[in-house]
């Protein structure tokens, strides 16, 4: 009877802490509306994240632990994805391998979402020629072949993993500005911001208070596809023998360096990582969109396209 009386109390309680923290509040609308983006993005990233996290609990050999008996084995009770040219476990690589696609794709996605937020509130705020200068650079640097550029920023600072984060972040963090422009353009005409500026709040207050707030749900969905993209960009340059130096047991690697070695007698060894890869990359994809449709007021049948002030959060 206790036990009865208290269940309404509890689900009052776990809904009111689902209000207490807005991420989760956001993860329970994701999986309220867009199951599919829920399932089939979020869990994935979980699974990606213990993997990345915990690899040596799941993995179970060491991925650069060689075997002479047990080169190019087929894959088998004792080795799920079968072995490589110098006997190595391939599922314990593509385990390992989720922990430098992690480290590599959220630092790079990150750094360049913060880029594409500096360069899109400064460009979408100041306006003027100050606005036409940053955009006439945006456009050159869309207008170079984005390869080219990564393939010179790597000969010139190294396949360190500070410098592919920073080629990478660079690569993707400029175009995705002229999104956040284009909200921040419209965010500046709105009346509460005539108000702030009416009553004396400086550029600074206004850009804190308000515009930050309201272009931050767009940077997070850049964020969760930008992801995709640069676990992507990092495996092909690993694929090209351009990205962290071995031994590493990048997807990339992987697939290139040693895939393309055995691809007709041992398939398996560059299979497997690219189904990992491409998994990963479709997670992050669907779950963004997911996240778009969820806080983008447009897209979910609210009034406005912007957050008004003190509802952010």
């Amino acid at each position: 009877m206790a036990l009865e009386t208290n269940t309404p109390q509890i689900g009052i309680a776990i809904e009111r802490r689902r209000q207490a923290w807005p991420g989760l509040r956001v993860l329970t609308q994701l999986e309220r509306r867009r199951k599919f983006a829920f399932w089939a993005g979020f869990v994935p990233i979980v699974i990606l994240l213990i993997c990345a996290v915990v690899p040596q609990l799941i993995a179970p050999y060491d991925p650069f632990a060689q075997n002479v008996n047990a080169i190019y084995k087929t894959p088998s009770f004792h080795h799920i994805f079968g072995t490589d040219n110098v006997g190595s476990d391939v599922f314990s690589k593509v385990v390992y391998g989720a922990r430098v696609t992690v480290k590599i794709g959220v630092a790079s996605a990150l750094l360049g979402t913060v880029l594409a937020l500096v360069i899109g509130i400064i460009s979408g705020f100041a306006g003027g020629w100050l606005d036409t200068v940053v955009q006439r650079l945006v456009d050159a640097f869309m207008a170079f072949p984005g390869l080219i550029l990564l393939l010179l920023i790597v000969a010139e600072f190294g396949q360190g993993q500070w410098s592919l984060i920073g080629a990478i972040a660079l690569f993707l963090g400029i175009p995705p500005s002229r999104v956040i422009r284009s909200a921040v353009l419209s965010i500046r005409e709105e009346a509460y911001v005539t108000a702030a500026k009416s009553i004396g709040a400086s550029d600074a207050e206004i850009l804190v208070r308000h515009v930050l707030p309201n272009v931050m749900p767009i940077a997070i969905v850049l964020v969760t596809v930008a992801v995709g993209n640069a676990i992507l960009v990092e495996a092909s340059l690993d694929f090209l023998g351009l990205g962290l130096p071995p031994p590493n047991a990048s997807w990339g690697y992987s697939i290139g360096a040693i895939g393309r070695v055995a691809v007709l007698n041992a398939p398996w060894i560059g299979i497997f990582p690219g189904l990992a890869l491409s998994a990963t990359v479709f997670a992050f994809n669907v779950f963004g969109d997911g996240l778009r449709d969820v806080l983008d007021p447009r897209m979910n049948g609210s009034d406005g396209a912007v957050i008004r002030p003190g509802t952010a959060g």
